[in-house]
C-alpha cells in the first residue's frame, strides 16, 4: 500500500486543533486572568504597562509600522531609479535590497533586545530604524514574483 498526498490532508487540521487547545490553555485576556504566571510576573507586567499609559504605549507600538509604510514608498522609487539608469540588473537590485532588509532589521532588533523597560523610547527608535530598513524588502523579495511571472505566461 502506498501513501498519497491526500492521506496527509488531516495533518493541518490536527495541527490547528492542537494549537487551539494550547492557546486556550496558555493565553489569557489580561495578566490578572492568567492562570500560569506568578504574582511577581503579574505585577511586573502591569507596572510596565502602567508607566506609559495604554494610549502612549499604543502610539509607541504603531510607530515602527508607520515608519515602514512611508519608507516602503521611498525604497520602491529608489530601486526603480537604479534599474532605470541600469546601475544594477534587476536581479542584483532585488538581492541588494533584500540583504539590506534582513541585515538591517536583524542588527537593530539584536540591539533592541539589550534594553530594558526604562529605555523604551530608545528601543522604539531602534525598532523604527529596523523597520525602515526592513521596508527594503518591498524592492527585494516582494516584487520578485512579478519579475518571474511574464516568463511563464503562455497564451
Amino acid at each position: 500500500m502506498s501513501l498519497c498526498w491526500h492521506d496527509f490532508s488531516l495533518c493541518p487540521g490536527i495541527g490547528n486543533l492542537l494549537w487551539v487547545v494550547a492557546w486556550f490553555w496558555l493565553v489569557a485576556d489580561s495578566p490578572h486572568q492568567h492562570k500560569h504566571i506568578s504574582e511577581k510576573e503579574r505585577l511586573y507586567i502591569t507596572s510596565s504597562i502602567g508607566k506609559g499609559g495604554i494610549k502612549k504605549n499604543g502610539v509607541l507600538t504603531a510607530m515602527p509600522y508607520i515608519c515602514q509604510f512611508f519608507m516602503a514608498i521611498v525604497v520602491g522609487q529608489v530601486a526603480d531609479r537604479i534599474r532605470e539608469r541600469r546601475l544594477l540588473s534587476t536581479k542584483n537590485v532585488r538581492k541588494l535590497f533584500q540583504s539590506i532588509a534582513f541585515v538591517g532589521v536583524g542588527a537593530f532588533v539584536c540591539g533592541m533586545g539589550q534594553m530594558d523597560c526604562e529605555q523604551r523610547y530608545a528601543a522604539v527608535a531602534m525598532l523604527c530604524l529596523g523597520f525602515i530598513l526592513l521596508s527594503a524588502n518591498t524592492a527585494g523579495y516582494c516584487p520578485n514574483h512579478l519579475d518571474l511571472a511574464p516568463r511563464w505566461v503562455h497564451f
